[in-house]
């Protein structure tokens, strides 16, 4: 929509907030909410249509209340973890065993019992931090983080006002959703950021509504 303005991708990202929050998931729709409102937002050039758009996205996260509301927050008050804690400490019990080099890049199904594997249906540990510093160490995982921040931002060609912001809301929801999932591990997550990062140096679209 931002390249665009075809309104048809507009109203393709609501649908896939009504998606996220009927499928009951709170990171993922926190970061859905946190990247695509200032996009949508930044999208639209007239002053009026900024204004209508706060208030359609006020409606509809009412109607949201209003209709699932209920069932969403309990979802997103929920303690339950998902068994994420258990996959956690066991990864953290080796960090501390191996806290300068770590037990190996790629290796953290190993360190994690079987039975906590059939526990939680998962080898995957769901969370980067977690993970990277289990394989790298401590040291081993601030080069890798910090290569990831460089890489992201060595491909932001434009650096306005704008896109500043933008990256900065994605970058966000990217860090907070690596925090409870396995983003680095899965592409459709990573390419996400990188993506946009990317994307910054087209052609700036032409004013829309």
């Amino acid at each position: 929509y931002r390249h665009t303005g075809n309104i048809k991708y507009f109203a393709m990202v609501f649908f896939c907030l009504v998606c996220a929050i009927l499928s009951g998931s709170r990171m993922p729709t926190v970061c859905i909410v946190l990247s695509a409102f200032p996009i949508l937002f930044f999208s639209i050039k007239k002053f009026e249509s900024k204004v209508y758009f706060i208030l359609f996205s006020l409606i509809f996260g009412l109607l949201a209340l209003v209709t699932v509301g209920d069932q969403l927050m309990m979802r997103f008050e929920s303690q339950s973890s998902s068994g994420r804690d258990k996959l956690w400490d066991s990864v953290i019990m080796w960090i501390k065993f191996y806290p300068n080099t770590g037990v190996g890049y790629g290796h953290h199904p190993l360190i994690i019992p079987e039975y906590i594997k059939i526990f939680t249906k998962t080898q995957a540990v769901h969370s980067e931090y977690i993970r990277v510093v289990g394989e790298l160490g401590y040291f081993g995982a601030a080069i890798f983080l910090i290569g990831i921040v460089l890489v992201f931002n060595g491909a932001f060609i434009k650096k306005n006002f704008e896109d500043v912001v933008l990256v900065l809301c994605i970058l966000t929801s990217f860090a907070l959703f690596s925090y409870s999932d396995n983003t680095l591990l899965s592409s459709y997550c990573s390419i996400m950021p990188l993506a946009y990062a990317m994307g910054t140096g087209l052609k700036k679209a032409h004013s829309h509504v």
